[in-house]
């Protein structure tokens, strides 16, 4: 079936498309967001991405995978397992908390990035501090393994961690630690700042490539496990069209349509076609389109004050009066020019003025009254009966 569209539907469905066109171009051209703004993404070779860590860690032959189970899934020899959970997106429930900490005890190694660190570690004294997304330098603290040979690493770090139990400060400084250790159990934990160390563009910053390779050495990491359970769900691997872009993208979209769609639904009533070979009047569609909006707003006033004061205007020129002349002398010149009798007159002009003002005047007695101001106009030439037509 041949569907026909006018060209205002059809230059609306093109914008439709140039938007969601320019949109995905938008999204897929842009430059790499900040690197703490999401979690990091073990599949994204881009500037905010960790493919290039998690390579790194296959290539110095440490087993590397991807954990999508829940904490209490962890190897039970949790020696030389390392853990990651990085700007973790879901709250662990006692359950998982109890997992992560048994896992520490039993030997385990848990690298945490991130603010959330109070609902995750046993020992967390963690304070947010001003986002930015500019980096520095941040120098080494009291001398440990964990940052031996390494003046200092680069991030952007969003937390800093007061020191004051038996964590040990890596990098920063007494107020404001950005990487810190303490040991629990038969195990180790480490906190970051930020994610900076672990993505594609930190790794070519200062001091952050030798800082994973000494976590590695001094925890002797054999398998490094990068927590996918806690950063996306149970799910595991983040769906290209749950992402926040996309979204975001799909949002848009939808209200595009729905205004569309409300757009359309708000014309509603009869289609009338014009027979074959005419064409429709843009004079006779207005004033169609004028009285339906005076009859659904009740306004049958307004309709008489308009065509009055036209009357007014035109018949005080053809009379040689003017517009604030009193309605008597006018109604009594009126009178004689359209030979009516005076009183008649008279009252038409005056229910007329009266009429105007008042909101409970009925379609029917302003169309009265309006066909009345129209004969006169008749009778003094302003109009043809053929050009305009009664009401």
């Amino acid at each position: 079936m041949r569907i026909n569209l006018s060209r205002e539907r059809m230059f609306l469905y093109g914008m439709l498309a140039l938007v969601a066109v320019v949109t995905l171009l938008t999204a897929y051209l842009a430059p790499g967001q900040d690197v703490d703004s999401h979690p990091l993404s073990t599949y994204s070779t881009q500037s905010d991405g960790a493919r290039a860590t998690f390579l790194l860690f296959s290539a110095l032959g440490v087993k590397t995978e991807r954990w999508q189970q829940p904490p209490a899934d962890l190897p039970k020899d949790a020696s030389g397992v390392l853990l990651i959970v990085s700007q973790p997106s879901y709250l662990p429930t006692e359950r998982d908390h109890a997992a992560l900490t048994s896992f520490v005890n039993r030997g385990g190694t848990l690298l945490f990035v991130g603010t959330l660190a109070p609902l995750f570690l046993r020992q967390s004294n963690v304070a947010m501090d001003f986002p930015s997304s500019s980096w520095k330098s941040y120098p080494a603290m009291s001398s440990d393994p964990l940052n031996s040979g390494i003046p200092a690493i680069t991030m952007a770090s969003h937390a800093h961690w007061v020191l004051g139990g038996n964590e040990v400060g890596l990098f920063g400084s007494a107020r404001n630690a950005v990487a810190v250790t303490y040991e629990s159990g038969k195990g180790r934990v480490i906190w970051l700042g930020s994610q900076a160390p672990l993505s594609n563009a930190g790794l070519k910053a200062r001091g952050n490539v030798d800082f994973l390779a000494n976590v590695l050495a001094v925890t002797g990491t054999r398998q490094v496990l990068w927590d996918e359970y806690f950063t996306y769900g149970p799910s595991g691997r983040p769906s290209a069209f749950s992402s926040a872009p996309a979204l975001a993208l799909g949002a848009q979209l939808l209200f595009i349509f729905a205004l569309v769609i409300f757009t359309h639904g708000r014309r509603f009533g009869p289609l009338r076609e014009y027979r074959a070979g005419s064409a429709p009047m843009a004079q006779l569609e207005f004033v169609r389109t004028l009285g339906s909006l005076y009859r659904s707003a009740h306004a049958a006033n307004i309709a008489l004050d308009i065509a009055y004061q036209r009357f007014i205007f035109l018949a005080a020129r053809r009379l040689g009066l003017t517009a604030s002349v009193p309605v008597e002398k006018f109604a009594d010149a009126l009178a004689a020019a359209v030979n009516a009798p005076g009183e008649q007159v008279r009252e038409v002009l005056e229910k007329c003025q009266l009429e105007r003002h008042s909101q409970t005047l009925s379609a029917g007695e302003a169309a009265e009254l309006m066909n009345t101001l129209h004969s006169y106009m008749v009778k003094l030439k302003l109009v043809s009966e053929t050009t305009e037509g009664k009401h």
